[in-house]
């Protein structure tokens, strides 16, 4: 009659794993810088996907045991590092003028897999079911106290300096709904902060 159907087929990964390592170091060379890092290894894999492959019909029996398991990248990192800026040394000796810090940060994670482009007419696509590795830098600057004042904290920030377009997630739906979807990161922001607590 004219009318196309999509089959949808839901099955059970018999069985996989996962393993890895991370660590996490926080080094404090000076009274007024600390430096923070922190890095993960994560490999995972099946060991036994049968599944069917409903681009095809009818669906035929296909083995996705050699597949990535999903949103599974497996390498992250972190970077960061705040220093201290010494004001009353600079501007007042002796005088409480709060704390005032620039903090940097970096993070950066290795490719990611968000579809299985194993099924026919999945070529097309190879390059968006599989998102580049990427990173963002993120600064801020935060005064604690500001000219002695307790509560009154400021904080300037900018976020994804860099302006990464990448991100973590997407839609793998092309098998089932006939489209692949992804969400840009969030752009550039610059911005400030202006807080008092009362009673401090």
């Amino acid at each position: 009659n004219g009318v196309t159907t999509t089959p949808q087929v839901t099955t059970n990964v018999a069985y996989g794993y996962t393993e890895g390592i991370d660590g996490e170091f926080t080094i404090v060379p000076t009274d007024s810088t600390e430096l923070y890092a922190n890095v993960s290894y994560n490999h995972a894999a099946f060991e036994h996907y049968p599944s069917l492959d409903t681009t095809t019909t009818p669906p035929t029996p296909i083995d996705l045991t050699a597949q990535r398991v999903l949103v599974s990248p497996l390498w992250k990192f972190t970077v960061r590092s705040t220093y201290h800026v010494p004001l009353a040394d600079w501007i007042s000796p002796g005088q409480d003028l709060g704390d005032l810090s620039v903090t940097a940060s970096y993070w950066w994670q290795s490719v990611t897999n968000h579809g299985q482009g194993i099924f026919a007419g999945f070529d097309a696509l190879s390059t968006l079911m599989w998102h580049p590795d990427y990173g963002s830098m993120d600064i801020s600057v935060d005064w604690r106290d500001m000219l002695g004042r307790a509560g009154l904290d400021g904080t300037f920030f900018i976020t994804n300096v860099d302006n990464n377009i990448w991100t973590g997630e997407g839609n793998g739906g092309y098998n089932i709904v006939g489209f692949y979807a992804m969400r840009p990161d969030i752009p550039r922001m610059i911005g400030m902060t202006l807080r008092y607590s009362f009673g401090s």
